[in-house]
């Protein structure tokens, strides 16, 4: 399917900013559509702009699922929303200064909310919400992936790194989608150790040449990332991590809180959000090259004098 038929076919809440639109699908509440308005695929005027996520059912699914799970031994049996929950929502857009509750309830009266709230560049702030009002507590920890179907198109030069990156423990990882599927396969018993790391903080997911989608929990909580791929039919790959495991008691609410970055590696916006939420390197998101030491200040100056006189060339 077309992106635009496989949005067309449910419930979803808008996005709408003045450089990102899009839309968060209800069945599942799954961030699956988003399109940056300042870039196109070509030079043509006619051309249209970068799609950056798409939902299942097209060509080159990539999305973003949040949620909950419960311990395998755990006796307590909660009913947990899934990807086939149908959600609802306080809105039918998401802005800037407008934030966006999805909630569900299940069959024990325990209510389940995700609130999106987004800024005017490429940050959307996500919180997963519990309120227990069911008589007994439940143990339960939260998860945040980035999945993304079949092999992109890579311009696939050795210098420029397109695939997983991340930043846990303070060191930069970036393994092309080759390393995930032969490293981090489902199927193999033993896998690299990359594949699953535990970090306090940090930032993981997936770049292109220019674009990038990445979760950020929040840099004082403690995660376990991993990274996977698996084959069943179609290439299956994915970047998440697991928060700890929570008890919350009958009549309490807990919050899970964490961001998630889409968009265009801009190196001002990448370091006033580096600076302004303490997310540690994240203009190293951009790639650049062995020779950062040199690269990395030339590009800094050359913008200066870009900023101040308005020529590349000078």
């Amino acid at each position: 399917k077309t992106k635009e038929e496989a949005i067309s076919s449910g419930d979803r809440v808008l996005i709408n900013t003045s450089v990102l639109k899009g839309s968060i699908n209800l069945k599942g509440a799954i961030l699956d559509d988003l399109t940056l308005l300042n870039y196109k695929e070509t030079l043509d005027k006619n051309s249209k702009n970068i799609s950056l996520l798409l939902p299942d059912e097209t060509a080159n699914p990539y999305y973003v699922e949040l949620g909950w799970k419960t311990l395998s031994n755990n006796s307590s049996q909660v009913n947990l929303p899934d990807l086939n929950t149908q959600w609802k929502s306080t809105s039918s857009s998401l802005e800037p200064n407008s934030p966006v509750t999805l909630f569900w309830t299940n069959k024990e009266n325990i209510t389940f909310k995700i609130i999106f709230s987004i800024d005017e560049n490429y940050l959307f702030t996500v919180s997963q919400e519990i309120k227990n009002d069911s008589s007994s507590y439940i143990e339960i920890y939260p998860y945040r992936l980035i999945k993304r179907i079949n092999l992109p198109d890579t311009i696939n030069f050795f210098i420029l790194h397109e695939g997983l990156i991340s930043l846990l423990n303070n060191e930069l990882l970036e393994k092309k989608y080759t390393h995930l599927s032969d490293d981090c396969s489902s199927t193999n018993e033993s896998k690299s150790l990359f594949c699953n790391q535990k970090s306090i903080g940090g930032w993981l997911g997936f770049t292109d040449k220019y674009w990038m989608t990445v979760l950020i929990p929040e840099q004082n909580e403690t995660i376990n990332a991993n990274y996977r791929h698996n084959n069943n039919g179609r290439d299956n790959f994915r970047a998440g991590y697991v928060g700890q495991v929570f008890t919350i008691q009958p009549n309490a609410t807990h919050t899970y809180k964490g961001k998630i970055f889409a968009g265009a590696k801009v190196l001002k916006i990448l370091n006033k959000y580096q600076k302004e939420q303490n997310i540690d390197r994240f203009d190293d998101a951009i790639d650049w090259g062995w020779f950062s030491f040199l690269t990395k200040p030339i590009f800094i100056a050359i913008n200066w004098f870009y900023g101040h006189v308005g020529n590349f060339g000078i």
